[in-house]
């Protein structure tokens, strides 16, 4: 991340911590310890109802600071951690996953909960 320099490391721990909370989501009877493939577009459904849940309206602004401004900006992230050895990509996965996942402004905008997607 410090090299790449696009995103803060908080960037990076979020959307790991995201994984996981969207791993959860998805998979809610997966024996610990074990691990699950989510889509790119599922992840970034996932980071939003994280962000919503952690900071409610003030989840556009948390993820403005860290320069995240549209689901691409997961992907970024994901593809530099791929990058550093800190995850693993499917021979199918690909950066385009993350593009227009939905709307950054029209998504947080009027959001006052989580929504449930997952």
């Amino acid at each position: 991340m410090q090299q790449d320099g696009r995103y803060p490391a908080a960037a990076a721990y979020f959307v790991q911590e995201g994984l996981q909370y969207t791993v959860e989501q998805f998979f809610p009877n997966l024996p610990a310890g074990q691990s699950q493939h989510v889509t790119g577009q599922q992840l970034c459904l996932g980071l939003h109802d994280l962000a919503l849940h952690r900071w409610g309206l003030m989840a556009r602004y948390a993820l403005r600071h860290w320069n995240i401004n549209y689901t691409r900006d997961f992907g970024e992230i994901i593809y530099i951690l791929i990058g550093g050895g800190w995850l693993n990509k499917q021979e199918n996965d690909g950066i385009d996953d993350f593009n227009d996942a939905y709307n950054f402004d029209e998504s947080f905008e009027y959001s006052i909960s989580v929504p449930k997607r997952i």
